[in-house]
């Protein structure tokens, strides 16, 4: 799909009625892929007679995830790094007792580490509330200067040693958005012990050999992927 977005911008003059119909093509693509990801995670998780879940950056809990853990009453662990966010994230999930906050961020090394985040409310018309990065050059964060961004320590932990604590066994559903280090999270992961059903993670962020060797990870582990317009959904057929 991106593919044909770059030659339509190349190649098909801006304005022209040919334009505007390779571009509804490409957008009806996504939500063809999108519900695709919808279904398949429906079927998954209505077969599972116990489902559990990992997010990583819950954020404070306002989200599409929240949706699922309550639709299917699922158990899992939420991690959430910044403490602002994660007191949000424990108020929004105080009435489900099966779901664990993590105040911790996954990383391939555990101990303290920088996390940037705006010292502004908006980038622009951008909201920032609960956006932060360890790699702010990656996403919305690029376009404040250093001086404009805060800085909090955040605690770390690996993905092996989160897998460890909870003791871990079997993954339904994966989540990572982490605003541009979903690679090295995802690169983390040792699949040949532990493979979810599911993973959806945010590639939009990554460079563009970040996302092939995203790609290539989940391939060599036997995952089918959809491309989506930010994410990427990948399931074990």
């Amino acid at each position: 799909m991106h593919g044909l977005r770059k030659f339509v911008k190349a190649f098909v003059p801006r304005g022209s009625r040919t334009f505007y119909l390779l571009e509804s093509v490409y957008h009806l693509g996504f939500a063809l892929q999108e519900r695709r990801a919808e279904q398949i995670f429906r079927a998954k998780m209505k077969k599972s007679a116990s489902s559990f879940v990992i997010q990583i950056g819950a954020n404070e809990g306002d989200d599409r995830f929240y949706e699922h853990v309550r639709r299917y009453s699922l158990r899992g662990v939420l991690v959430e790094p910044q403490k602002e966010a994660f007191s949000k994230l424990r108020r929004a999930y105080a009435q489900y007792p099966e779901i664990v906050l993590e105040n911790v961020a996954i990383t391939e090394c555990a101990g303290p580490r920088t996390l940037y985040k705006s010292r502004h409310d908006y980038i622009g018309d951008f909201p920032t509330s609960g956006l932060a990065s360890f790699v702010p050059e990656k996403n919305g964060l690029a376009s404040d200067s250093r001086e404009d961004l805060a800085m909090e320590t955040v605690n770390c932990i690996t993905f092996d040693d989160l897998l460890k604590k909870h003791k871990i066994s079997h993954i339904t559903y994966l989540q990572i958005d982490a605003e541009g280090y979903d690679f090295e999270i995802l690169r983390s992961i040792d699949f040949d012990t532990m493979k979810p059903d599911m993973l959806r993670y945010e590639y939009v962020n990554l460079e563009r050999d970040e996302q092939q060797n995203c790609l290539a990870i989940l391939r060599d582990a036997g995952y089918t992927t959809l491309i989506l317009p930010i994410d990427v959904f990948a399931y074990q057929a």
